[in-house]
């Protein structure tokens, strides 16, 4: 095609068409990334939103900052097996003064219920169940499922393991529990067929 032909061809009407289309184009991808743009702001703040919620309910008490349960039980598989099986979203860690474990679902009073769960299902079971609510720490014995006695935290926190009061004073977080250096056993990691296992492997019941 020689260079008279390609100028016959494409006019400079057709040449502006075709470039007023590239144009609507990117004009398209533009608001396509625009909006893109827009839903990631969105989402940004929706989490912003959900943050802040969980912080006021924090403040106001309505949601347990930390929660704990302290367990006679030295190995944390043992305990995490028991969670397991009372349905106890927990991580779980062993300690020579008894295993720990911090639960995961702090709205409301569920604490107290997993306490009550856990004392309920296990005969002879006493567990200390300890919280931060609004920065106010508090500790109970739980038996039976019914709550007894009261601790007095600074007490307590000098017969176990240092990590505790860190954890309920807010230096570490369910996030960053693998500072301690101990393994950590998810409750969620087991079935109800391998928890059962697990405990019968511990108690040859």
């Amino acid at each position: 095609m020689s260079l008279n032909t390609f100028d016959d061809d494409f006019n400079d009407d057709d040449i502006n068409d075709a470039l007023s289309e590239y144009v609507d184009d990117f004009k398209d991808l533009d608001d396509e990334a625009k909006q893109l743009d827009d839903l990631e702001d969105l989402r940004q703040e929706v989490n912003k939103s959900d943050s802040f919620a969980t912080q006021l309910d924090e403040i106001l008490g309505e949601k347990a900052k930390s929660a704990l349960l302290l367990s006679p039980f030295q190995d944390g598989k043992l305990l995490a097996a028991f969670c397991a099986v009372a349905d106890i979203q927990a991580s779980c860690i062993s300690s020579n003064t008894g295993s720990v474990a911090f639960l995961k679902d702090c709205d409301g009073q569920q604490p107290e219920k997993s306490a009550q769960s856990l004392t309920e299902m296990v005969a002879g079971l006493s567990v200390i169940l300890i919280t931060n609510r609004a920065d106010q720490l508090s500790a109970y014995i739980w038996d039976d499922g019914k709550q007894g006695e009261s601790c007095v935290p600074p007490l307590l926190f000098m017969q176990v393991d240092d990590y505790v009061e860190d954890y309920m004073i807010g230096a570490l977080d369910l996030t960053t529990l693998d500072q301690i250096g101990s393994p950590i056993y998810q409750s969620s990691d087991y079935t109800k067929e391998q928890a059962f296992e697990i405990i019968q492997h511990y108690t040859g019941c």
